[in-house]
This record gives structure tokens, C-alpha cells and sequence, in this order.
């Protein structure tokens, strides 16, 4: 003989019930895991800004990380007057001796893989010259555009570009 099951009885209802309870369970634990890998990754994004500086010995162009995670540079670009200029002395040099520089001395950022840690900066370009020649190369790095491509400790990878601004 066969029982016809009521949907009615109070087993029945509680086995929905369950059910239902179960898949909510395991929705809401889902979403709360999504929620906490998006905030994990942001919580250590590193926020890059590219800076000015200028004394009577140098003139600097620093990348400072005010994020909370470190930011892995992969490489550096810069923009002068419209042309892509390469991170290399070399390039740096045309520039320089096209604007009537004659003495001065180039440190480079290569960015390949350089590790800035939060609240830290390095420095991308830094021009040591005569008291004299400030305000030409302060003038030619406020022309310069500078692109970042940075990876985050998730290997999330970030491009950006600024125009410096004088400290």
C-alpha cells in the first residue's frame, strides 16, 4: 500500500524548510567569500603619484606609493612634446643637449621589477647640474608625461599616467 505524502505534515514542512535554509546558507557564504577577496585585493592596491622636486644641485622626479600594498614596477614611460621617450640616458641626453644642458649627471629608474613599499617613494629621474640650469630642467619635467605599469600582489596589473606636478 502506498501513503500519499501530505505536504501538510510537520516532517515535510521541516525538510523544506531545511532545504530552503541550506541554499540561503550557502548563497550567503558565497557572496560574503566574493566580498572578501574584493576587499583583500583592495585593502593592498598601491596608489602611485609622481612628484616634482628642485633644488640649486638637482632636480628629481619621484614615484611615491600611499597605498597600503607594495607596487611592482614593471616598466616606465615617459611623454615629452608628444614623443615616447624610452627610460634610457641616451634619450634623456637629446632632450637635455637640445635645451643647451652641457653638464649634468642622470640617474634612471628602470622600473623592471622594482619594488616600491607603501609610504615609500624612488626616484624615477634624477638630473644633478649647476644652480643655473634649474629652471630649465624644472620647466622640461613639468612638460614630461609619466606612465606606470604596476602590478599589485594579486599580479593585477595597473597603468597610469600623470603629469608632474612640483612639490
Amino acid at each position: 500500500m502506498t501513503e500519499n505524502i501530505s505536504w501538510k505534515k510537520p516532517e515535510v514542512i521541516v525538510a523544506i524548510m531545511s532545504t530552503i535554509i541550506a541554499m540561503c546558507a550557502i548563497y550567503i557564504a558565497f557572496n560574503e567569500g566574493q566580498a572578501t577577496r574584493k576587499h583583500n585585493k583592495l585593502s593592498v592596491r598601491p596608489i602611485l603619484k609622481v612628484t616634482q622636486t628642485t633644488d640649486n644641485k638637482s632636480t628629481k622626479l619621484h614615484l611615491e606609493n600611499s597605498g597600503l600594498g607594495p607596487a611592482i614596477i614593471d616598466r616606465i614611460r615617459f611623454n615629452y612634446h608628444g614623443k615616447s621617450i624610452e627610460p634610457t640616458t641616451e634619450n634623456w641626453k637629446t632632450i637635455f643637449n637640445g635645451l643647451g644642458l652641457d653638464k649634468y649627471t642622470m640617474t634612471l629608474l628602470d622600473g623592471d621589477q622594482t619594488v616600491i613599499k607603501p609610504d615609500k617613494e624612488g626616484i624615477i629621474v634624477e638630473v644633478e647640474h649647476n644652480a643655473k640650469y634649474s629652471g630649465i630642467i624644472e620647466k622640461c619635467f613639468s612638460e614630461i608625461e609619466t606612465t606606470v605599469y604596476y602590478r599589485s600582489l594579486y599580479d593585477e596589473t595597473e597603468a597610469f599616467t600623470f603629469r608632474t606636478a612640483k612639490n
